[in-house]
């Protein structure tokens, strides 16, 4: 069944959806624990990030969540310290809102991924590289994404920055980097 939630066909990837869907000019909606799962992933969700699961019979009130540090969540409206699993709460048939999620996030696969930055396509690895922010020898990690039986799954790739300014390998930047969401260690790491 379509509904207002996030879903590939209409709004493509859950990166493309937050944009429109911000939490200020429409609300992120998803349904099911394979996107909370996603999102995670992605690292969009982080303590404290709140989860409203939203219930349409009348009289029933909504619940609501909060994230903890390692992604369980925790029922706010309750005096007990329950925490539950995401499938628990999400794999139920009421769709979910999104609430106060990481604005500028880094993959959790990612080690030391508070030392990273996010960037956007091949046009903004020309700039940095054109302004020699980025070098030959940087690594930079493209963020893609492989269909599974089960849905999408997040993968990564370590790519060096050679002397011409192409990928590991001689691989044109471009075709790898265009629409895809890019990581570099921020230059104070370097």
């Amino acid at each position: 069944m379509q509904g207002p939630w996030h879903n590939e066909e209409t709004h493509r990837t859950i990166d493309d959806y937050l944009k429109t869907h911000d939490g200020v000019d429409a609300m992120p909606l998803f349904k099911g624990s394979k996107q909370y799962n996603l999102l995670k992933d992605l690292g969009y969700l982080m303590a404290g990030t709140g989860i409203r699961v939203m219930h349409s019979e009348p009289g029933a009130m909504d619940e609501v969540y909060s994230v903890t540090s390692d992604y369980k969540l925790k029922d706010i409206k309750s005096e007990k310290d329950a925490l539950h699993e995401p499938e628990t709460i999400l794999d139920r048939e009421f769709p979910w809102e999104l609430l106060d999620f990481n604005p500028d996030p880094i993959p959790i696969a990612i080690k030391d991924r508070d030392k990273y930055e996010r960037h956007y396509g091949f046009k903004e690895y020309e700039s940095l590289l054109g302004n020699r922010q980025l070098n030959p020898g940087n690594t930079v990690i493209v963020q893609s994404f492989v269909d599974y039986v089960d849905g999408k799954k997040l993968n990564l790739s370590y790519l060096e920055i050679q002397d011409n300014g192409k990928l590991r390998g001689d691989r044109n930047p471009r075709k790898i980097l265009q629409g895809k969401h890019w990581y570099v260690k921020r230059a104070e790491f370097r």
